[in-house]
């Protein structure tokens, strides 16, 4: 079983101005046999603790180095903004 971490859940839903990466990325892992979600970061509350009703990580944080530290996922999604991605 892989342990699966999202970085940046975005608020989810359709429309203009929904960032839905991470949702997109969450339901693929929930769907593979071989993956569970434990872990899930952002940087607002709102959207992490809505994610967190959805998916039941293990480990939901505001901070993504927390976050790696307290869940050890296997496999990790960055679902933010391309321009946010450490260089």
């Amino acid at each position: 079983m892989y342990r699966v971490g999202i970085i940046g859940v975005g608020r989810g839903g359709q429309g203009v101005g929904s960032h839905s990466i991470g949702y997109a990325h969450a339901h693929a892992y929930r769907m593979h046999e071989r993956c569970r979600i434990v872990a899930a970061a952002d940087v607002s509350r709102e959207n992490l603790e809505h994610f967190a009703r959805e998916f039941d990580p293990e480990v939901a944080s505001e901070d993504y180095r927390e976050m790696l530290s307290e869940a050890r996922p296997d496999v990790v999604s960055i679902s933010t903004y391309a321009g946010l991605h450490q260089q």
